[in-house]
């Protein structure tokens, strides 16, 4: 990402404001929370990811409920799994019906795929599933003991 912000400080105004064929500050910032999403190091992606909230437009659903992915990520790996699961119901029940299909169902899969088997149980992870069940197909939670 160190050389990616180098090379973004080099492009011109009309690199950066070009959503299309450029790259913008937007897209850096909520790709950069996504890095420390991955990385784990959820301090520096909240940061990186509340930059980008700021930067979308609130029209810009697809995009918007990608960052509130990684956000709800980041929850989970610190433990708030409750929290995570309903942030991720509300995002999908929010979501304009067009917009919950394709990579955010995935990411809303991913994200219950990750529920510590302790936790399988508690509502806010039956409801998110519920949710992904009536908004698109979803495997079942495997088993507790399995994942």
């Amino acid at each position: 990402m160190a050389l990616a912000h180098k090379a973004f400080g080099r492009l011109g105004s009309a690199e950066t404001s070009d959503t299309a064929y450029g790259y913008t500050e937007r897209q850096l910032a909520w790709h950069d929370g996504s890095m420390w999403t991955t990385l784990g190091d959820t301090r520096r992606a909240q940061s990186s990811l509340a930059k980008a909230h700021d930067l979308y437009a609130p029209t810009e659903h697809l995009d918007q409920a990608l960052i509130a992915m990684d956000e709800a990520s980041c929850l989970m790996q610190v433990g708030e799994t409750s929290v995570a699961c309903r942030e991720t119901e509300i995002l999908l029940l929010g979501l304009p019906e067009e917009h919950r299909t394709g990579i955010v169902i995935s990411r809303a899969r991913e994200l219950l795929a990750s529920v510590p088997v302790r936790s399988r149980t508690h509502p806010a992870v039956r409801d998110l599933h519920e949710v992904l069940e009536t908004t698109a197909a979803c495997p079942a939670l495997p088993p507790a003991g399995q994942r």
